[in-house]
């Protein structure tokens, strides 16, 4: 191949399972070594960042499954996360925020925007995104709704307490003081229901719209001014 046609062939993407399978390998990564730094070595968890890479992996896992015309896939998909949890797919009194270019997990008679995680991923993917901080929701009747994420115990690895983690992950409690409502989320959980449910997505080969961006200049007048 010659490098011109190489050139025209490259379109800058590496296939979607490698890109979750990097992920997962940075998520396993930072969780490990925190866990495995000594408890006087600062009390940061690591919270919002695996929040956030949790919610990058729901998205790109939904954004692959929409490569399927048919919607097959992304109800597998959906399938595969209500078998690890049905909690996720818990119906809400009304409708959330969802995204309009692809679709959440669901499943028949059930709409995308009545689900938990349809709310779970607006409050924390929008909010961890642009604000580094999960987005609080105010309700009808002035209450508030907090999504509390968990992060890293010091000296406990990845999966090494699933069970009794699995038991505070999505525990909703009333405060006394003030009405509001606290959700408990724990990342590592969530991106374990993920990861586990995203085999039914990536074993397919479909390539996702990636996003793309067009710059007014050519790689000669750029080139010239990066010095390459």
């Amino acid at each position: 191949m010659t490098a011109t046609s190489a050139a025209s062939t490259y379109d800058g993407y590496l296939p979607a399972e490698q890109v979750f399978s990097m992920l997962e390998e940075d998520f396993l990564s930072a969780w490990s070594g925190l866990a495995e730094l000594p408890p006087d070595r600062g009390e940061g968890g690591g919270n919002f960042v695996f929040g956030q890479l949790a919610m990058v992996g729901l998205e790109l896992a939904c954004r692959v499954a929409h490569a399927d015309p048919a919607g097959h896939v992304l109800h597998r998909f959906s399938e595969g996360l209500r078998d690890m949890d049905p909690r996720y797919l818990t119906r809400l009194p009304g409708e959330v925020r969802v995204p309009k270019d692809f679709g959440l997990p669901t499943l028949p008679g059930l709409p995308a925007a009545e689900t938990l995680l349809a709310l779970l991923f607006d409050l924390i993917r929008n909010g961890q995104a642009h604000q580094y901080h999960q987005i609080p929701a105010r309700l009808a009747d002035n209450r508030l709704l907090f999504l509390a994420l968990g992060g890293v115990t010091k000296g406990q690895p990845y999966g090494e307490t699933a069970p009794a983690r699995r038991a505070q992950h999505l525990a909703c409690t009333r405060l006394p003081q003030t009405g509001n409502l606290q959700l408990v989320v724990l990342p590592d959980v969530l991106f374990r229901d993920i990861h586990h449910a995203s085999h039914a997505v990536l074993s397919h080969g479909l390539k996702p719209q990636w996003f793309a961006r067009d710059y007014p200049f050519d790689s000669n007048a750029l080139s010239a001014d990066l010095g390459c």
